[in-house]
């Protein structure tokens, strides 16, 4: 005889035999009503220990063990003894593998040579993930330093295969207002990912940046097609009616991302911007006073409030809450831009000469930068400085409208009419209807910036 298949019957008799036995005791049960006094004699005694008390429990347990002792019987013809496992081996097989984890568990040896299988696999799990986790912590720091060294010391596959190391390092690139790179890594993660939509608000901005229209549409497009319930989606969209002068389009797409996801802060600062070129200002303080509340360290915010004050003439107010901005990302060279030209408001133009040059060693190629200097070194009447700084601008830039203004202004003071008229010239073939944008640290079209009283007078 087969010894699994007469284990297999001796199993199913059991079972059969547990469920007769169960349906007789609760018959039994229900036809014999037993009196209160015995039901509580025989309660008292179960509740006090007795060996004496009898419960109904025992009774039914002992009925099926007779029961199964009458079913094994008779089995016994089909195997003989000696081919079928007794049952205090079954058990003691059934429990040996627990024993033996049991016995691994509370032994003295480590952890690692029990599981040898998993250490490699383990181990370079969770060195990636702290290495995420230190990247995390330097751009939640501003630490660019330890941010560049933490990615260089991650390998290459794994930074291209893991999504959100690239998401990491797009969120570097923007925050060092590095917006073609971050441009060009999010944009590569949105095509391999399709379905992923965080970090897509970014990319957006990135392009409003580089005023990659096209680019930015067929972003907007796709994410409004296919993630309508996004938040991130409809700030891609603000951000496209943005770039072409549509600001109430904008203002409405913001305020549906908001609606979308009333805790996302990044999309309560868009519409502030937004807000503010409207002239708003209102409205603009209080949607970033809504991002405070929700990220109390978000420094855009800061910065956005400090520039609502700056548009109502109020530079201490605007200069404290700028100042807050810094001190959370002290990187941001936007925002050193800004500070230097409050400073320069207040009359204090050596401070704001400082703030700038503090700018320039974060990035001696940022333009905005270099013509903020220049204009300080304007301001100061120092016209040979600024001549140099203004020389080097148009090398590096020789589409700018502004730089050529500013060079006429420089040489108009300095008795140059020739040089003046002829850099009047070229800044009105660069921008023949003066519609040209400066986009400067308040990333605020006005033509102030670059302009006086003497522009377009009689030389």
């Amino acid at each position: 005889a087969n010894p699994v298949r007469t284990s297999i019957r001796i199993a199913d008799a059991a079972a059969i035999a547990s469920k007769n036995a169960k349906n007789a005791t609760s018959q039994r049960k229900r036809n014999e009503k037993q009196p209160l006094v015995s039901r509580n004699s025989n309660l008292a005694r179960s509740l006090s220990g007795s060996t004496n008390s009898v419960s109904p429990a025992s009774s039914s347990r002992s009925e099926r063990w007779a029961v199964l002792s009458i079913n094994f019987q008779q089995f016994q013809v089909a195997s003989t003894a000696s081919e079928r496992p007794s049952e205090d081996d079954m058990l003691q097989n059934s429990n040996a593998p627990m024993s033996s984890a049991a016995s691994s568990l509370n032994s003295d040896e480590p952890m690692d040579t029990v599981d040898l299988v998993y250490d490699d696999g383990y181990k370079n799990f969770f060195d990636i993930y702290r290495h995420i986790a230190l990247i995390e912590e330097s751009i939640s720091t501003y630490n660019w330093k330890t941010a560049d060294v933490l990615f260089a010391k991650m390998e290459k596959e794994t930074m291209i295969n893991t999504s959100m190391v690239r998401l990491q390092l797009g969120r570097a690139c923007f925050e060092q207002s590095e917006y073609r790179e971050c441009r060009n890594i999010l944009n590569d993660l949105h095509k391999r990912k399709k379905w992923k939509v965080e970090g897509t608000e970014l990319l957006s901005t990135s392009m409003w940046h580089l005023q990659d229209t096209h680019a930015l549409s067929a972003l907007a497009q796709t994410l409004t097609t296919e993630s309508r319930e996004r938040s991130q989606s409809w700030c891609a969209a603000g951000n496209c009616f943005s770039l072409q002068r549509q600001h109430t389009q904008a203002i409405e797409c913001m305020e549906r991302a908001i609606l979308l996801d009333k805790r996302f802060a990044y999309a309560y600062t868009l519409l502030g911007h937004e807000l503010i070129v409207q002239d708003e200002l209102d409205k603009a303080a209080g949607s970033f006073r809504s991002a405070l509340l929700l990220s109390p360290r978000d420094y855009r915010a800061w910065y956005g409030l400090g520039l609502v004050h700056l548009k109502k003439e109020q530079n201490m107010i605007a200069l404290t809450n700028i100042q807050k901005a810094v001190s959370i990302n002290p990187t941001n060279r936007a925002m050193l831009c800004t500070l230097s030209q409050i400073e320069q408001q207040r009359g204090q133009i050596d401070t704001a000469l400082v703030l700038i040059d503090r700018a320039l060693t974060l990035n001696p190629l940022d333009v905005a930068c270099r013509f903020n200097r220049a204009r300080l070194l304007f301001e100061a009447k120092r016209n040979e400085e600024c001549l140099v700084e203004l020389d080097k601008l148009k090398a590096s830039s020789p589409d700018e409208a502004f730089i050529f203004h500013l060079l006429a202004r420089v040489h108009r003071r300095m008795g140059n009419t020739h040089l003046a008229l002829l850099n009047y010239s070229w800044a009105a073939e660069l921008d023949p209807r003066g519609e040209q944008n400066v986009t400067d640290s308040n990333h605020v079209a006005n033509r102030e910036e670059y302009e006086d009283d003497e522009y377009g007078s009689p030389v």
